[in-house]
């Protein structure tokens, strides 16, 4: 009994390993040449970060995949002027998988906040490289109003 205690509390302990951190180091590093490559309006390199099939899932908004379609969608959200700032709270990562929890905020050119909320990305470290294989992100502003003359009746009973 106490032998299998043992083996219990010793697997237990593996499975709470930390990644290396060089593992960590290098997928953090990801969120400043997301960062980079918003701030210079460089759609392309910003799509070059994510996985050759990856996905992004915008709010209100079909899935986008793929890297071109990637590069298309950001180049539009880029065209408004908008600046983002974006900031990881969390990063995981275990073996060629990683993952990154955070916060962004929109800001249009006068200065006022468009959009602010949370993200999670999927990271795949292919050949040495991270890439982004999965991004989800949720406005936490409130939904606007509906207009007076837009709204649903509900359902009968």
């Amino acid at each position: 009994m106490t032998k299998l205690m043992m083996m219990s509390i010793l697997l237990a302990l593996a499975a709470c390993t930390q990644a290396p951190q060089a593992d960590r180091a290098g997928l953090a590093a990801t969120t400043a040449a997301w960062q980079a490559a918003f701030d210079d309006g460089d759609a392309a390199a910003l799509a070059s970060l994510y996985a050759a099939d990856g996905v992004m899932l915008p709010p209100n908004l079909e899935p986008v995949t793929g890297r071109s379609s990637i590069e298309t969608f950001m180049a539009g959200v880029m065209a408004t002027g908008v600046t983002g700032m974006i900031e990881d709270v969390d990063i995981y990562v275990s073996g060629d998988l990683g993952a990154k929890v955070g916060r962004y905020t929109l800001t249009a050119p006068d200065g006022n906040v468009v959009d602010r909320g949370k993200y999670m990305e999927i990271w795949q470290r292919t050949e040495g490289e991270w890439l982004m294989a999965r991004d989800i992100y949720n406005s936490s502003m409130p939904l606007p109003e509906p207009a007076a003359g837009n709204m649903v009746a509900p359902a009968p009973d």
